[in-house]
């Protein structure tokens, strides 16, 4: 598993508790379907045995048991304005 994060997103996580953890949900659809949905939160997890612990510089990331692997495991911050929000895309 490679596992990029830009450097505003590091500092980001870092000036917010120096931890994030990241796994795929579902999210349903109106006709019974569901997508798996790549979600990125500040903090530790609850159930750490779910999750593989990565340090990164100053940083830790929990990435889901269930991301596969070969997968690519990319860290952004986007901003608007003064607004910041840390997302995730998994290739």
């Amino acid at each position: 598993m490679e596992i990029k994060i830009s450097k505003d997103a590091i500092e980001y996580i870092e000036q917010n508790g120096k931890e994030a953890y990241v796994f795929l949900g579902n999210v349903g659809g109106c006709c019974g379907g569901s997508v798996p949905m790549p979600y990125i939160y500040i903090g530790k997890p609850k159930e750490l045995s779910k999750y593989q612990m990565h340090k990164i510089e100053n940083i830790i990331i929990y990435t889901s048991k269930n991301i596969e692997n070969n997968r690519e495991i990319n860290v952004y911050l986007s901003k608007l304005l003064w607004l910041k929000h840390i997302n995730v895309d998994i290739k």
